[in-house]
């Protein structure tokens, strides 16, 4: 997932952009802000707020080419399965990432009625901190989950 700070002089959104381009060399795509995501305790570094974003294309049209400090980029298919339908308990969500031999995961435990900083992740493989809670936000918003 590109990322970065906002540099002096730019937006978020320039910021998103500019970050996006260096990772990846993709540029000139719609972005769509997601969710703030800044819940204290949510970085283990330091307290960082971060700024999601969410772009829809056609990835057959758009080559992965990893930038100047990203030593790889791919396209994952994405799967999520949601287990447990009571109201009373946490949900718990099984998001995948896969790409041929590579798969990345995260469990994450949510209250039925969640917003984007509620869900706790647990058993995460390949995936920093929250950031399965950031790819269950923007299938939220792309699915209406």
């Amino acid at each position: 997932m590109p990322g970065g700070f906002v540099s002096p002089g730019e937006t978020v959104m320039q910021a998103a952009a500019r970050e996006l381009m260096e990772e990846t060399h993709v540029k000139g795509i719609p972005l769509r802000q997601l969710y703030t995501f800044s819940k204290p305790g949510r970085d283990p570094r330091t307290w960082v707020m971060s700024c999601a974003h969410l772009a829809v294309l056609d990835t057959g049209q758009i080559p992965t080419e990893a930038g100047d400090d990203a030593s790889e980029t791919r396209w994952f298919t994405v799967t999520l399965n949601r287990k447990g339908e009571d109201c009373q308990k946490d949900l718990l969500y099984e998001l995948r990432l896969e790409d041929g031999d590579t798969v990345l995961s995260s469990s994450l435990f949510c209250p039925p009625v969640f917003d984007e900083d509620s869900c706790t992740a647990r058993n995460s493989e390949g995936l920093a901190f929250d950031h399965g809670s950031m790819i269950l936000c923007g299938l939220k918003a792309l699915f209406h989950i």
